[in-house]
């Protein structure tokens, strides 16, 4: 994906998956997180112009609406910051206007606030870091979009240093095809910007040794999402791959949590978009296209759940544990009313409970 050099640009597809993402997860996000007597931050790292060449609206004013036409009451009696971080100094400004333009019509409420920072996204971080460490600004949740058109503007270090804070949660594009692409032509000039995206030298590796185009891309994939785990502190990590016209990976978009609800969230999100759980997009289809698979698919899910759990108790905590953090599913219930029906679990459950019926987390499940 090459950065535009214009103001404003035509909207492609793949970005639009993205905008449908963006405004589910915060759909469901900011009831949860913003409420009475909370304070929530949500972050535009690169927030660009505000509009496309079409009229549609950008990604700082789907937030804005996310939180303008949420129909939870509660959310606007919590505190809320809105902060817009853009480099280009005529994008910073078409984006002012464009708010002022949108706030005009529908301002926001005395417990919500924006800012439109205009430089680079480390720079703004790192001054609000600063600011959270000194006790000059404190939120109880922060989710923190990081969509560069590059991969040498944000690193690691940065991304660590935000999920240090328990209710922060980032979503975030790796520019793939750029990584790859420079990887393959002198990765020696890109070395610097490599080691602070990844926030460690072993893509080196990789580099050198991966000469398959599809196991290197699974290799950089892989690096990128254990150092969101290992080095981050994130608990869960999701990605979504968007393809190009020519079918080929153009990015992966991530999403790091702490928090079981918050990846459960993104999930159905994301399941929005591509509901096979391949989490796979391509320009080539467009958001029309058909899928093999729906998106409540109980038997698939059922049958990873019997091979995962065969011959042993456990509670029904665990079962969501797994399928949240290690399938690409959400929803679990049904696939266990297959297998009991089925006669291949065993469901050690609260007197007088229905069978079919898994509400309480600390009940067990035997796996025959």
């Amino acid at each position: 994906m090459t950065a535009p050099r214009s103001t404003i640009w035509k909207l492609e597809d793949h970005t639009l998956a993205k905008h449908i993402i963006l405004r589910k997860y915060l759909g469901a996000w900011l009831p949860i997180l913003i409420r009475k007597g909370t304070s929530g931050l949500l972050v535009d790292g690169f927030a660009g112009p505000g509009e496309y060449i079409g009229g549609e609206i950008g990604s700082p004013l789907i937030m804005l609406n996310a939180y303008q036409g949420h129909r939870a009451h509660s959310i606007r009696q919590g505190r809320v910051k809105f902060f817009f971080v853009e480099r280009d100094p005529h994008r910073s400004a078409h984006l002012r206007l464009k708010i002022q333009a949108h706030l005009q019509s529908q301002p926001l409420p005395p417990t919500a606030t924006y800012e439109i920072h205009t430089g680079t996204f480390v720079d703004a971080m790192r001054d609000l870091l600063r600011n959270l460490a000194c006790g000059r600004e404190h939120y109880d949740a922060m989710f923190v979009f990081i969509d560069p058109f590059g991969y040498s503007h944000a690193p690691m270090d940065i991304i660590c240093q935000l999920m240090r804070y328990p209710r922060c949660e980032v979503l975030i594009t790796f520019m793939y095809e750029e990584i790859d692409r420079f990887l393959k032509r002198n990765c020696q000039a890109q070395s610097v910007h490599y080691d602070q995206l990844f926030g460690t030298s072993e893509w080196r590796t990789i580099a050198l040794d991966c000469q398959d185009a599809r196991t290197r891309q699974q290799q950089l994939h892989n690096l990128y999402r254990q150092q969101l785990l290992s080095v981050a502190g994130a608990r869960y990590v999701r990605s979504f791959c968007m393809l190009n016209k020519r079918n080929k990976t153009d990015y992966f978009l991530f999403f790091a949590t702490r928090h079981r609800l918050g990846m459960k969230n993104m999930k159905r999100a994301m399941w929005e978009v591509d509901p096979t759980g391949n989490f796979v997009f391509s320009d080539c289809t467009g958001l029309a296209q058909s899928f093999l698979l729906q998106n409540d698919s109980p038997p698939i899910l059922a049958q990873m759940l019997y091979e995962r759990f065969r011959g042993k108790l456990v509670a029904l905590d665990d079962i969501e544990e797994y399928v949240i953090a290690d399938t690409p599913f959400f929803k679990y219930k049904s696939s266990l009313k297959l297998l009991e029906q089925e006669g291949l679990i065993e469901v050690y459950g609260p007197e007088g409970r229905k069978k079919g019926t898994y509400a309480d987390l600390a009940m067990t499940i035997l796996f025959r």
